[in-house]
């Protein structure tokens, strides 16, 4: 955003799609399925250009969950060849090697679901198929951060509702503490 002063903002977004694990109380649409219809070829050849600084990838489900992960990981190729960054949903899950390389090369930032921290609230609002599986990818995500005073890597995304509201204060301030940013939506 340093250049969006000058009307310049040269951020790509990608609508990736993909399955989606979670069956959240967030949504209802029945598109959640639907697997990514884009041309990775014609994302490629955007990147080539250097014309994007930042590729945002959001969209249907997770964009390293099941179908999209090799569509994401030749998109991350071309960042690094055209000196892009990247940011993405993940739920951390399915974070190889290959993604945690791009982690560690700054090439890749993480935004992830954070809306709680107990257990039965997690299970409310997500009911996931693996319960013990998403608690522990919030602990293990705490190796990829990387701050440097001024920025980080990491980003959690939290959204209130009555589950949780009385949790959020003591998420925010679990973030700051472990140097994750976080991004309080209003639902």
């Amino acid at each position: 955003t340093q250049e969006a002063y000058k009307g310049v903002f040269s951020c790509l977004d990608i609508e990736l799609g993909g399955e989606c694990p979670y069956n959240c109380v967030y949504c209802e649409t029945p598109y959640r399925d639907a697997l990514a219809k884009i041309d990775i070829n014609k994302v490629c050849k955007f990147l080539e250009t250097g014309q994007f600084k930042w590729v945002y990838i959001c969209g249907i489900g997770e964009p390293t969950y099941s179908t999209n992960g090799e569509q994401l990981l030749r998109i991350l190729e071309k960042c690094e060849e055209n000196n892009v960054k990247c940011s993405i949903f993940t739920n951390l899950s399915n974070l190889s090697d290959r993604f945690i390389e791009y982690i560690k090369k700054g090439i890749l930032f993480c935004l992830f679901k954070f809306d709680s921290r107990l257990p039965d609230v997690i299970e409310r609002l997500y009911r996931p198929m693996n319960l013990e599986k998403h608690i522990n990818n919030i602990e293990k995500l705490l190796k990829f951060v990387h701050c440097d005073g001024r920025t980080t890597n990491m980003a959690a995304s939290i959204v209130p509702t009555k589950e949780n509201l009385d949790e959020i204060i003591y998420l925010v301030q679990w973030c700051i503490e472990h140097n994750i940013y976080p991004l309080v939506a209003k639902l």
